[in-house]
């Protein structure tokens, strides 16, 4: 896996979740031996985006968000994660308008920024000793990573609705990785929840300012029989997006390498495994050294 360099500063302006106007900002940060992901949280006021900062928000837990001193940004799952795991590194940005990016499929921001990156060093390989499970009662949900032999980011999702409605989905993070599949994967819708959510949007998508936001999400599968297809394009965006949060659970310079399985996951498991993936402040600083 080889560092990501953006040459360039991607500004994408559009609706977020609730309709207001949002712009993200993203851009290179001038020292090029800055590995890091930074949030502008204010004006002037730079962090270094870890697990830390990861905290499931949103109604009914529906997103992922960063928080600090009073200061949020909420889906950073639907931008964050899949562009690190790719190996973008050294960049910082910030939300305009909105604490919610434009709500848009994946695919969007790629085609933006793909014109303006480069290859670089290779990345350090990080595999933490061990195998790391988080699981949940009742519904069964859990999340494992192995530090197995690969030398890539190997995510294994499985989305289970009941009846037979599952679908399961596996997509590689390398440094050779496969196009068309990266944009079967950013391209795929994301789910809606909760569920008491459904009605608010259906409402909504009648209006000219959520017509478009609406085709960019399935609600929830159970309350109809989804169809393969859905099932298949939910675990999709699992594996490639969501779970690809997990990325930034390697320090600095490096990527995590090795093999994650999401079995039926939310984001309160996926944050709870990057959180324990996420090295002592101690290992940071012989990454720093080495």
């Amino acid at each position: 896996m080889r560092r990501l360099r953006l040459t360039g500063t991607v500004r994408i302006t559009g609706p977020d979740f609730w309709g207001r106007q949002s712009t993200l900002v993203i851009e290179p940060i001038v020292d090029q031996t800055d590995y890091r992901w930074l949030w502008r949280w204010k004006y002037g006021h730079d962090i270094s985006v870890t697990p830390k900062l990861f905290r499931v928000g949103g109604i009914g837990g529906r997103c992922v968000l960063l928080a600090h001193e009073g200061k949020v940004v909420y889906e950073i799952e639907h931008f964050i994660g899949w562009l690190h795991a790719l190996g973008l590194r050294g960049v910082r940005f910030w939300l305009e308008g909105s604490d919610r990016p434009p709500y848009m499929r994946q695919l969007q921001l790629w085609w933006q920024i793909r014109p303006l990156l480069i290859q670089q060093a290779p990345l350090k390989l990080y595999q933490p000793a061990g195998n790391f499970l988080q699981a949940k009662s009742g519904i069964v949900r859990t999340i494992s990573y192995h530090a197995d032999r690969t030398q890539d980011l190997v995510l294994k999702a499985h989305v289970n609705y009941g009846e037979g409605r599952e679908a399961s989905h596996e997509f590689c993070f390398s440094g050779d990785v496969n196009e068309q599949r990266l944009q079967e994967v950013l391209s795929a819708r994301t789910l809606g929840k909760p569920s008491v959510l459904k009605p608010i949007a259906w409402a909504a998508s009648h209006l000219q300012w959520w017509e478009e936001q609406s085709e960019k999400i399935v609600w929830a599968p159970w309350l109809r029989s989804p169809t393969p297809d859905i099932c298949k394009e939910l675990a999709q965006h699992k594996a490639g997006v969501d779970g690809a949060l997990l990325s930034l659970a390697a320090p600095l310079n490096s990527f995590l390498g090795g093999t994650i399985n999401l079995f039926r996951t939310d984001h309160g498991l996926d944050v709870e495994e990057a959180q324990e993936l996420y090295p002592h402040d101690n290992v940071m600083e012989l990454f720093k050294i080495a």
